[in-house]
């Protein structure tokens, strides 16, 4: 065509130009409202899942986690008893049956199961003296301080005293533990150190002790006195030392003949030292002075022992009848442990244990389950560890496309950030129009999309595989899924086990979206690569899901015949995009021969000759006041 061609009427292009723009503006803004709209019930969506997901998970680990610890207390009573098997299992099933109506916690129930092992309990003898240490520690352990130090402390009395050794170890914990609250009900004296005082005192030879009430006695009468254990203990013990020596001047003393003195010093060795003591009452401050240095009595400690004796025989005496009395009794100790096992504070530990009891009771179904998964697990690890050891290479060159996937994650994520935020980023059109952020954003959507939706059809294919890279996302779509396949098997669970019943199905539920998708990508790397280790690895993983009773029908590893799907298919988006290029060629190709006059009133178009095909004889014009 020679020359250009004129519309005849004044072609307002602008009308047009600008007209399509403000639409596209306007579908931009609805599209970025309704684009943040999806994101925000999309992030909904996730934080429910999210919560939903950990509201399910977290019980079961706190319930697995309290049942691998009591587990661990029990191998270490196992250590000190010798208990194994069965009749360890038995006794921590009678530890958490005991602590329901108990203040003591299931803790310090395993420690004194810990400490009768290391005082030689032996195990068939082991219970009943749970029983009574606990009883003990109910009714006296904070006045020594914790349960380890107060079993530990009255346990050893059993082997210093002759009317304790031929007793059963619990007994001896009954009586001498009746006798200590008794004094220490009594009067000032508290229980520890009267308990310190007869360990101190039990280290001395049988010829020369007292007895262990009448010890109990003295460390209760000597703490009143203001003499702690220590002290009482060694000033006594010097005393009995000093007079098997010189029996003789001591008789003299006390206006005895030496066998008088000799046979109340073997019956009744505290009788002895109290007669000695009031036989120094009527002596002047320098006699006494005289007379204990000729007896070689001259410590500190022994004096203070001696004054106490000689002022305070009837307060001994009366210790001595009430201790006597709560030993053979052994009753005193029981009411102290109903006392302040049913005050508020008692019914509140009470109350805890019982919780606690249930947790572990609840994690102890779980933790076969979990043992056969971690020895299913545990050879493919071994079996990945020797692999990259064998090929550090291609070991290396896996992590970097690892981490070119982690990157690839990111720009997603980012992705989704641009699309909540898109309202507020719509004025960027008009600085970067050639780059077409409505195109970017539609790809990214549908793109997104599109890969969540093939990911749930493909599931049972590969998507389970590709979950493993979405992160915690990932985990979510995972437990979703395979709650939703093995959803009878929860509600066959709770027809037969009720509610206990269907957490540990939910449980076993949430353990296979663990491991399905591992197992199946090491599937699909075994498929790809042959690699023997991944083909191994992904058997044992099936295996261990087997073992759940979940539904495998979605298992990589049943399906020999599996083909992995073909990548997308881009040669034909390729070819369709080459027609279109074709076509827009040739509709350029006419427009470059026609001369066309742009009328633009508001400086919208500044340059249309840079469009590809168009020619440079394109005018373009105002219309200003033009009709």
């Amino acid at each position: 065509m020679g020359s250009a061609l004129t519309v005849p009427t004044i072609f307002t292009a602008v009308d047009k130009f600008t007209g399509t723009l403000f639409k596209m503006q306007g579908g931009l803004s609805r599209f970025g409202k309704k684009a943040k709209s999806i994101s925000d019930a999309s992030a909904n969506v996730g934080k429910k899942a999210g919560v939903g997901a950990l509201a399910i998970a977290a019980p079961l680990a706190v319930v697995a986690n309290s049942a691998i610890k009591f587990q661990d207390r029990l191998a270490d009573i196992s250590k000190t008893t010798g208990l194994v098997g069965a009749e360890l299992d038995n006794y921590g099933a009678r530890i958490l049956k005991s602590s329901k109506s108990t203040r003591s916690s299931i803790d310090e129930l395993l420690t004194i199961g810990e400490i009768g092992g290391q005082l030689g309990v032996a195990s068939n003898e082991l219970e009943k003296f749970t029983e009574a240490s606990n009883v003990f520690n109910v009714a006296l352990g904070s006045d020594y301080g914790g349960v380890e130090n107060a079993i530990t402390q009255v346990g050893k009395i059993k082997s210093l005293f002759k009317e304790t050794r031929g007793m059963d170890i619990s007994d001896v914990i009954t009586k001498s533990g009746s006798a200590i609250n008794t004094l220490g009900a009594a009067g000032s004296g508290t229980s520890a150190n009267i308990n310190d005082f007869i360990l101190r005192m039990g280290g001395l030879p049988d010829a020369i002790k007292p007895s262990l009430q009448t010890t109990a006695a003295l460390g209760a009468f000597f703490e009143e006195a203001g003499i702690d254990a220590q002290i009482a203990s060694g000033g006594l013990s010097n005393f009995f030392l000093i007079a098997a020596k010189d029996m003789s001047g001591f008789a003299k003393q006390m206006g005895l003949s030496t066998a008088a003195a000799k046979q109340l010093f073997t019956t009744d060795p505290t009788g002895f030292a109290t007669k000695f003591s009031q036989s120094l009452s009527n002596l002047s401050p320098d006699q006494l002075a005289k007379r204990l240095k000729k007896l070689k009595v001259g410590t500190l400690e022994t004096i203070k022992v001696i004054g106490a004796l000689g002022t305070g025989t009837e307060r001994l005496t009366a210790l001595q009848l009430a201790s006597a009395d709560a030993f053979e009794k052994g009753t005193s100790l029981l009411t102290e442990y109903t006392t302040k096992n049913n005050t508020i504070a008692g019914k509140i530990a009470q109350a805890k244990n019982n919780f606690e009891a249930f947790s572990i009771t609840l994690g102890n179904d779980l933790l076969p389950v979990l043992g056969r998964l971690l020895d299913q697990i545990l050879p493919v690890i071994s079996g990945v560890v020797s692999w990259v050891e064998q090929n550090p290479e291609l070991a290396t060159t896996i992590l970097e496309v690892a981490a070119g996937i982690s990157a690839f994650l990111g720009v997603v994520s980012v992705v989704s950030g641009v699309i909540s935020a898109a309202t507020g980023l719509i004025w960027l059109w008009n600085l970067a129009w050639g780059a077409n952020p409505i195109g970017i954003i539609i790809y990214a959507v549908v793109g997104l999309i599109a890969v969540v939706t093939t990911l749930i059809a493909k599931w049972d294919d590969w998507g389970a595989a590709i979950s493993v890279f979405l992160g915690p996302l990932g985990m979510v779509i995972s437990f979703a899924k395979e709650l939703y396949d093995n959803w009878s098997m929860v509600t066959k669970a709770f027809e037969d086990g009720g509610i206990w019943g269907a957490i540990k199905a939910i449980g076993k539920i949430f353990l296979s979206a663990i491991l399905h998708p591992a197992e199946q990508l090491l599937s699909l790397i075994g498929r790809i690569t042959g690699w023997e280790w991944a083909k191994d690895g992904a058997k044992n993983i099936y295996e261990a899901r087997a073992a759940l009773g979940v539904d495998m029908k979605g298992s990589s590893v049943d399906r020999p015949n599996y083909v992995i799907p073909p990548p997308i298919q881009t040669a034909q988006i390729n070819e369709q995009r080459k027609a279109r290029e074709e076509q827009q060629a040739k509709g350029n190709a006419l427009l470059g021969q026609l001369g066309i006059t742009v009328i633009d009133p508001k400086g919208y178009v500044k340059d249309v000759t840079s469009s590809p095909g168009l020619k440079p004889d394109i005018k373009t014009s105002s219309t200003l006041g033009v009709r």
